[in-house]
């Protein structure tokens, strides 16, 4: 699943690393991925396949220090990256206890323009993966259904399902994060810097 995350084609290697993240959060990744992981989210700039490499780093707990793919979690937090990413890396500082991660997380509390940032930064803990979705998928004016489209669920974790909406619009996942969901389109989100 690495592999495809790093060397497949859009969309299937977003959708790779929300396969990662979903088996890291269910502990079934061990920390011989963690430099994998860390090369792999370091070098591809999509933000949401970025953003489930995160939420799988921060379901290990672990650090990007190795030399040839150096990750500062904080850094990530910044302004420059999209939402999606900002919201996962909160809960990557909190997971692995950067210095002084309340200070950094509590000044993204206050900074945050996306609520969904702002959100995860104030209680950056993973939810349970106790609840299913069950979606249909509108345009922005709420009237027109997104079919046999691709869309960007992001999920309360900070994960980004990265899937095609079926015939009737409909989009399900059983197993996910309990709480809010947004959706973005995944082809107009710019390229991480």
């Amino acid at each position: 699943l690495l592999r495809l995350a790093d060397e497949g084609g859009w969309p299937g290697s977003a959708a790779a690393a929300f396969a990662v993240a979903r088996l890291g959060r269910r502990g079934l990744l061990g920390s011989d991925q963690v430099p994998a992981l860390c090369a792999v989210a370091a070098r591809r700039r999509s933000p949401h396949l970025r953003a489930n490499l995160v939420v799988a780093l921060a379901s290990l707990g672990a650090r990007c220090d190795d030399p040839e793919a150096s990750i500062q979690p904080r850094s990530w937090l910044r302004r420059a990256h999209a939402p999606v990413v900002r919201g996962a890396t909160a809960r990557w500082v909190a997971a692995v206890g950067e210095t002084d991660a309340e200070g950094v997380l509590a000044g993204c509390v206050d900074e945050a323009l996306a609520p969904d940032v702002r959100a995860a930064c104030a209680d950056p803990r993973l939810p349970p993966l106790d609840g299913d979705v069950d979606v249909y998928v509108y345009a922005v004016d709420g009237r027109t259904l997104l079919r046999d489209t691709v869309i960007a669920l992001r999920l309360a974790d900070g994960t980004s399902y990265v899937v095609r909406s079926d015939a009737n619009a409909q989009v399900r996942l059983e197993g996910a994060p309990r709480g809010p969901l947004g959706l973005d389109d995944p082809l107009a989100s710019p390229l991480e810097p």
